[in-house]
């Protein structure tokens, strides 16, 4: 895993190897262990390697495999390396290593940009081709790995985090509104956009190319390409040993490393999977870690990580979130985020990867088993939504002070009974209802300009647009895969580990996992009423039975309470900061009163508090940039 940067200029307007060394310095906790540039006329290229896949000088980047030939600049792991590898070494090819970086660059000098498509892993890379005079930047079909870029005068530069673009001191710095407005809602962008107006995302399954200067950006993959007309109608049974033998298939070919390979354990059936796969597929004791709150209060999955670490034999470590670094952790990850960022479990995620690091530079993440399996409530409740909009909801004056199962409920009416599918997509996926917006902390005039220039609902209204012919369940998935897993899930795990120089990989969003789950009927995965019914049985027997046969558990950061209690005062001095406020539109005694009355529990106001925390924490962050 590693962080890229590169600079294509027409322009002289600056020095290309002093300024792909400031960027090659930002990103140095992306890859610790080497950095590397390669500067020639109109092409910059920076590298910093956390070496995992071949940790000898072959390979080392920028890498190229012959004086005057393509160079390329690469993020990632491809996990088919060794059968492109042999398949080369058949055709002719002669490797000076062993690395993945070499296949994928030989790949491209033998097949070009079309068997490039024929990689599978998580990556973003950059081959620069001299004779071609073409720049091209590629991210993997689900958006696992982040890129970024911005236009400059004469060209474009991009980069794993945008840290290093704005060391460039080209980008206006300008808060992108639409992003501002999806942040309120969902706590996090969405899309290509990112908060400053001219800084983009490559998307997932997407390529830039640059060729003479000019600049186009294309899809290479998109979840329709894998989805066949009518799914194979397959027997329950056989429908489990395919999902059995495709994960196993994953999990080993993604425990290819020259380094030791660990397990993040949390005691749900996503983790456990994995767990169950790597420890058949090693000869060695495995590492898992799992952490808690330390909080009898607080409910963790210390205990059920604990008791699938001891069917599976493997050496267990346990963490607890350590209150007292709070703060400056959430500090830390404010800067590591570039974006603001709410989804409260990147805290814990960087905490016991911090732990890891000089122990371990590999784990497997259970995340995507949810959006590949049907694991969420919302797919079971869309399959019967003409039920649900047959049930009253609880009038608003009983809302208020009520219990937070009341409050869900009437959030799953109010989303269910939208006239508009798109609305009812974007409902279920936040905790804010149209009954009390988040643009309420607003100033009447910021409201003004959002309600007339931005849509919260956007990205929803196009995905229900592109999966129009599915229904509400499946569209809600596909939604799902395309558009919250990029933009909350595997950017929370990029950030969270990277940021300690950690590579995170995640087996259940493998392309061939991927390509089985997307043609499985959704009533199949959600056979007699079970969420992941079939990765479920997929592990019946492997792991304890409270583990495959258990509810829902989602990982419940206690950030509300925090609020309370660690986090208020700085929350507080943060909401009555005057350039905060102003610089978004944000009514402060508004804020102060909310605060309070969710610190002596008159009503909750967590999720919206700790948006405009994390605002605040990144408004600070960015102040010296």
């Amino acid at each position: 895993m590693c962080g890229i940067s590169g600079i294509y200029s027409l322009s002289k307007l600056f020095s290309m190897r002093s300024a792909i060394e400031d960027m090659v310095s930002a990103l140095s906790h992306r890859g610790p262990d080497k950095s590397g540039v390669f500067v020639e006329d109109k092409i910059a290229l920076g590298h910093n390697r956390l070496a995992v896949i071949d940790l000898s000088r072959t390979g080392d980047q920028p890498m190229q495999r012959s004086p005057g030939g393509s160079v390329i600049c690469y993020n990632g792991e491809v996990y088919n390396y060794q059968l492109l590898r042999s398949e080369l070494k058949k055709d002719g090819y002669l490797f000076k290593g062993q690395s993945d970086t070499e296949v994928v660059l030989a790949t491209y000098e033998k097949h070009g940009v079309k068997g490039l498509s024929r990689i599978e892993g998580m990556f973003a890379l950059a081959i620069w081709d001299p004779d071609a005079d073409s720049l091209i930047l590629m991210r993997d079909r689900l958006g696992i790995k982040p890129l970024y870029y911005v236009l400059i005068p004469g060209g474009v530069a991009f980069a794993s985090e945008y840290k290093a673009l704005l060391k460039l001191n080209y980008s206006k710095k300008e808060i992108d509104q639409q992003s501002f407005c999806e942040y309120l809602w969902f706590g996090n962008t969405f899309a290509e956009r990112t908060f400053f107006e001219d800084i983009k995302q490559i998307l997932p399954g997407s390529m830039l190319r640059i060729k003479g200067g000019v600049i186009k950006q294309e899809s290479w993959w998109k979840v329709e390409d894998w989805i066949e007309p009518e799914p194979t109608s397959i027997q329950l049974a056989d429908l489990v040993d395919k999902v059995s033998s495709s994960l196993d298939y994953a999990v080993s070919r993604q425990m290819v490393a020259d380094v030791p390979v660990s397990l993040f354990l949390s005691g749900g059936v996503d983790s456990s999977a994995i767990a169950s796969s790597a420890s058949g597929a090693s000869n060695d004791t495995l590492m898992s870690h799992s952490i808690g709150f330390g909080d009898s209060k607080l409910k963790d999955e210390l205990e059920l990580a604990s008791s699938v670490a001891s069917r599976l034999g493997l050496l267990h470590h346990e963490h607890i979130v350590n209150k007292e670094q709070l703060l400056s952790n959430l500090k830390e990850l404010a800067f590591f985020h570039d974006d603001p960022f709410a989804d409260a479990a990147n805290l814990p995620l960087f905490q016991m990867s911090k732990a890891l690091r000089g122990h371990s530079k590999v784990v497997l993440q259970g995340d995507g088993g949810d959006e590949m399996f049907a694991g969420y409530r919302r797919y079971n409740m869309l399959a019967k939504r003409k039920l649900w909009q047959t049930l009253p909801s609880f009038p608003s004056f009983m809302v208020g002070r009520s219990s937070d199962l009341i409050k869900r409920y009437n959030r799953v009416i109010d989303a269910m009974s939208q006239d508009d599918d798109a609305n009812t997509l974007a409902l279920l996926l936040t905790l804010e209802t149209l009954r009390a917006p988040p643009s309420r902390v607003l100033s009447i005039e910021k409201m003004s300009e959002l309600s007339e220039n931005t849509d919260p609902f956007l990205v929803y209204r196009e995905a229900n647009e592109r999966f129009r012919t599915k229904s509400m369940a499946e569209r809600m998935l596909l939604t799902d895969i395309c558009t919250q897993l990029p933009s909350q899930f595997l950017t929370k795990v990029d950030r969270a580990t990277m940021a300690a120089s950690i590579e995170s990989r995640v087996p259940l969003l493998d392309e061939n996992v991927l390509r089985l789950a997307l043609n499985i009927p959704l009533v199949a995965k959600l056979a007699k009423g079970k969420s992941k019914y079939l990765l479920r049985r997929a592990i019946s027997g492997k792991v304890p039975y409270e583990v495959y046969n258990g509810p829902k558990r989602g990982f419940g950061v206690p950030y509300g309470s925090w609020l309370k209690d660690e986090l208020f005062v700085p929350m507080m001095d943060i909401f009555t900061d005057y350039s905060f406020c102003s610089r978004f539109g944000l009514n402060s005694g508004y804020l102060e009163r909310i605060a309070r009355e969710h610190q002596e529990g008159l009503i909750d106001s967590g999720f919206l508090l700790y948006k405009l925390f994390s605002l605040g924490l990144w408004h600070e962050a960015n102040s010296y940039r």
